[in-house]
């Protein structure tokens, strides 16, 4: 449920290709036995790299 009000919010990512998260988050294996993680890249690498470290730090769903 929580994919889908993703995909229908429209978020996407805050990399330059813009790429729809709720279809990235939809590559997940659903109903697996395991436990599995959603990693997030917080690569420094941009020109405004406090936006990213602003964006980590203040961010409620970790």
């Amino acid at each position: 449920q929580i994919i889908d009000a993703v995909k229908a919010s429209g978020l996407r990512g805050r990399g330059g290709a813009a790429f729809p998260t709720g279809v990235k988050w939809s590559f997940m294996p659903r109903n697996s036995p395991v436990q599995k993680y959603l990693v997030c890249n917080s690569d420094e690498s941009d020109r405004a790299p406090v936006m990213t470290a602003i964006s980590c730090a203040t961010t409620r769903m970790r």
